[in-house]
């Protein structure tokens, strides 16, 4: 005959058993249960746990406000880009318009340069001309001068028995010229004196009526009256007096004369005929 073994509960286990069966019957007991057999930490775990909860719901407040501040960020920094390409534009136009209008100016400073260039270059034909007007003018003026120049010297200083020895319409003679030359190798006068002297307008010797002294008259003739004329006057006098150790009279002769070229006479005693 077989027998089967029946498995023998220990005590232990029965009353392990017994206590699973009595908790279960009882929830009140299992929390009596696990305060006898938990510590109070683990005790304290779901306080912990709900704390826990807490703090990550307040993180992921924190989360959701710093991640809508990131979008307000992102959305500043949006509009932020945006209007620096607008900047860049308006930048890039600005420097554009600042090329055309520097380009601009260089034309017109070239074109300015280019007038200035014609205007220099009218101006230097303007004095050409006014000079080879004026030298004609002056020209004409003396050649005509020269026809009555003697009676015009005579009149004005007092003069007898006048002649002409050098004048637009009369060469001097070679016996004047020699003795110039004589003068020079005398060192009586200087080569720039005998230059001064033979390009005199008009050289006159005649007679002082008050003492019949012979003198000598450098006339310098010009339309207007310049300082250059008054001091061409006085330099062909004097080479004249050194040359012939006789008195001579500077005098510039003209239709007009300003107020400080009579003073500059006066002061270098040039006599001044106006004449029309």
């Amino acid at each position: 005959m077989t027998t089967t073994a029946t498995p023998v509960q220990t005590d232990s286990e029965t009353l392990v058993n017994r206590i699973i069966a009595e908790l279960r019957a009882d929830p009140a007991a299992q929390d009596m249960l696990l305060k006898a057999l938990l510590t109070g930490e683990f005790l304290g775990i779901p306080v912990r746990l709900e704390g826990i909860e807490d703090t990550l719901r307040s993180i992921q407040a924190s989360i959701g406000a710093i991640e809508t501040r990131l979008d307000r960020l992102e959305a500043g920094q949006q509009r932020t880009e945006t209007r620096l390409d607008r900047l860049e534009a308006g930048q890039r136009r600005t420097e554009d318009r600042l090329d055309r209008l520097e380009a601009g100016q260089q034309r017109l400073e070239a074109g300015q340069q280019r007038t200035e260039d014609r205007l220099d270059r009218l101006e230097i034909t303007v004095n050409r001309l006014d000079g080879t007007v004026g030298n004609l003018s002056g020209s004409d003026f003396e050649f005509k001068l020269s026809k009555s120049i003697s009676s015009i010297i005579s009149q004005r200083l007092e003069l007898r028995r006048p002649r002409i020895i050098l004048s637009a319409r009369q060469d001097m003679s070679d016996e004047f010229y020699a003795q110039l030359e004589d003068a020079v190798e005398q060192n009586l006068i200087s080569e720039r004196q005998r230059t001064r002297i033979t390009e005199t307008d008009i050289i006159i010797r005649a007679q002082r009526k008050s003492d019949r002294a012979w003198i000598w008259i450098a006339v310098e003739a010009s339309v207007s009256i310049h300082r250059d004329d008054i001091d061409r006057a006085r330099q062909s006098a004097d080479a004249l007096a050194a040359v012939f150790a006789e008195p001579a009279l500077p005098v510039a002769v003209g239709q007009r004369i300003a107020p400080p070229e009579t003073q500059h006479a006066q002061a270098a005693a040039v006599h001044t005929t106006i004449v029309t």
